[in-house]
């Protein structure tokens, strides 16, 4: 009869049938997965390619606009070395001049033609104290106030070292207020310095403020032939004194970033600035006088992006690559992802026919990667466990009889140790009665004394055996390894086996805890620190080490000798019950089956490495049982 309560929910794909598999990360298949997977790296590198890109080449327009700005300031630099040639060839022309008269005549035409752009003429007498203008082509001197400021000023030290060095000087310098009619205020002006065949020197200067038609006519010249635009203004110090832009822009100061790196450090700037409230790209250089310290400035700016339209088309070009390749990257990745998960579903397919036995299933990836060399190495695996699956049975009916007969011989052996011990247990204690009874000259004595030693050696032989053969009931508890092996160390350490070797232990601080017993563990310490002792048979150390294994899963108890090794051949036998590897018959061959009975109770086990003649090193692996954890 179906009932109504005991209805449970439909086992999941995930949960139901012996084929029980697990669903993939977000209902995705692996091949999706990789193409997701392959399309999101695309993207990554895209994104990546187009942003490098378009950064290095925002950087690279920006060095091209730096370098074509420095390029256009320098070229308005010799345009206006250009324009003040013409000061500088009438001063070279007039220095030529011998006849005082024939001076004055020719300056006097220069001024009067007015297209030399001489405004300033001063002729300093060969004695210094007479400064002599030209006022209506008629030599002055200069009021009595003036004078000395003109000396002290850059035409002063101007004209001073044209006589020292008795040739022809140029540069921009400053006039001094007053020595203009009509201009109370100091000037900039472009000047050149010329010695006179009569020792005096003639100055001849061109002024610069005000000049707004000399900026214009830069400004003109450097955007003549271009797509950009060009304002130009010169600065006397910091201040704009002639300038290409509006009359407001005369007087204004410059950005104090651009003053200190031109009028300071003397270098040209490049960059952005802001201009009456707008920001330009602007290019600054200095106007030096004739010693090269700097006096005034010329500057150019453009509001407009001198590579634009380039910077432009090539981000859309670089937008359009880029897409073009992920476009490319995803057709690319769903190519793969299919080659990738096609071998991948054969081999899960051969796994789940080998895990359900059947070991003559091969998988047929034919190709010659990676994929292919997993499908054939897969086919050698199942192969050998096939082959291994034969043998292990084989060994396992060899093994089984073994165990039998040695099950047996156990079996055989504890009755007989029961039968042997009564009269043993009378022998020895018969002969040593009797060895107490005769004196010590007795000629008995001796043997007696063999009888003795022998029937203890019998007595030792069938405990052997008992403790072989009889199954001890297990005490666990949590037990710290360090103090197992200390206390043994403690009393094992007072042997006779240990009169001629040292024992040494290697500390630690650490407590490594198990779930054991303790009297046990402390039995497999000693047998092998005994084994260890008789090995060394020329002296030497027995070294005991406990510590956890690079996992921390593990507590390894390591007892290493240097004595005579163990042989290959009887290495594989070390732990088959009445083999010994002692010589003189004085080993029963059953401590190492018994310790390695006692380990694998505690769920370990015991390695063994060692090269004859070389000393052996014994390991107790156990499980380690972390601190706070108690044991069932």
């Amino acid at each position: 009869m179906r009932g109504d309560s005991g209805a449970s929910p439909p086992a999941s794909p995930e949960e139901s049938g012996p084929g029980r598999r697990l669903a993939p990360l977000g209902g995705l298949s692996l091949g999706t997965r990789l193409m997701v997977a392959f399309g999101l790296l695309a993207v990554l590198l895209a994104s990546g390619f187009l942003g490098s890109g378009i950064a290095i080449f925002a950087r690279r327009s920006q060095a091209l606009v730096q370098a074509r700005l420095a390029m256009d300031v320098a070229a308005a630099e010799r345009i206006l070395q250009a324009r003040q040639g013409a000061l500088i060839s009438v001063g070279r022309f007039l220095a030529q001049v011998e006849d005082p008269d024939l001076y004055d005549r020719l300056l006097c035409g220069v001024l009067d033609a007015g297209e030399s752009g001489v405004d300033l003429a001063l002729r300093v007498s060969a004695s210094e104290t007479e400064l002599l203008d030209l006022d209506g082509c008629h030599s002055r001197a200069l009021p009595a106030e003036v004078a000395p400021r003109l000396g002290a000023s850059d035409l002063g030290r101007l004209y001073r070292v044209t006589r020292d060095a008795d040739s022809a000087r140029s540069g921009f310098v400053v006039v001094p207020a007053g020595v203009l009619p009509g201009t109370p205020g100091a000037r900039l002006a472009f000047a050149a310095a010329s010695p006179l065949p009569d020792g005096a020197i003639a100055v001849l200067a061109t002024l610069v403020d005000g000049r707004s038609d000399l900026a214009i006519d830069l400004a003109e010249t450097l955007s003549r032939g271009q797509d950009t635009p060009y304002q130009a203004s010169l600065f006397r110090g910091d201040v704009r004194v002639a300038s290409s832009l509006q009359a407001e822009a005369l007087g204004t100061a410059a950005n104090a970033n651009v003053a200190r790196t031109v009028l300071e450090r003397g270098e040209a700037y490049v960059g952005s600035v802001q201009v009456l409230g707008q920001t330009t790209q602007a290019a600054y250089v200095p106007l030096c006088r004739e010693d090269g310290s700097p006096v005034g400035m010329l500057g150019i700016a453009t509001l407009d992006d001198l590579y634009g339209a380039v910077r432009t088309r090539t981000v859309n070009r670089f937008v359009l690559v880029g897409i073009l390749g992920l476009l490319v990257a995803l057709a690319s990745s769903w190519l793969l992802s299919k080659g990738l998960v096609r071998p991948i579903r054969a081999l899960a397919e051969g796994m789940t026919h080998v895990a359900q036995g059947d070991l003559d299933f091969k998988v047929r990836v034919r190709s010659g990667d990676e994929l292919g060399q997993l499908a054939r190495a897969f086919n050698r695996m199942v192969r050998a466990v096939k082959e291994r699956d034969i043998r292990l049975q084989d060994m396992t009916t060899e093994k089984l009889s073994l165990v039998e007969r040695q099950v047996s011989v156990g079996r055989l052996a504890a009755g007989v140790a029961h039968e042997i011990n009564n009269p043993l247990t009378a022998i020895l204690t018969l002969s040593m009665l009797l060895r107490r009874r005769i004196g010590p000259d007795d000629p008995r004595v001796e043997d007696l004394d063999i009888i003795c030693e022998e029937a203890a050696r019998c007595r030792d032989i069938v405990r052997s055996l008992l403790d072989f053969a009889r199954e001890r009931p297990t005490e666990m508890a949590v037990v710290d390894v360090r103090e197992v092996v200390d206390e043994t160390c403690t009393f094992v350490s007072r042997y006779g086996a240990f009169a001629k070797v040292d024992l040494g232990r290697i500390p630690g601080r650490d407590r490594l805890l198990v779930q054991g017993d303790a009297k046990q563990l402390q039995q497999v310490v000693t047998n092998l620190l005994l084994n260890a002792a008789e090995a060394s048979t020329t002296g030497g150390t027995v070294r005991i080490s406990v510590e956890e294994d690079s996992s921390g899963g593990f507590v390894h108890v390591v007892v290493e000798d240097h004595g005579r090794g163990i042989s290959a051949e009887a290495l594989g036998r070390i732990f088959e019950p009445f083999f010994t590897t002692k010589e003189g018959g004085t080993g029963t061959g059953l401590g190492l089956p018994v310790s390695l009975g006692i380990v694998q109770k505690h769920g370990g086990t015991i390695r063994v490495e060692s090269e004859e003649g070389h000393g052996t090193r014994v390991i107790v692996v156990l499980p380690r049982l972390e601190e706070g954890m108690s044991g069932r």
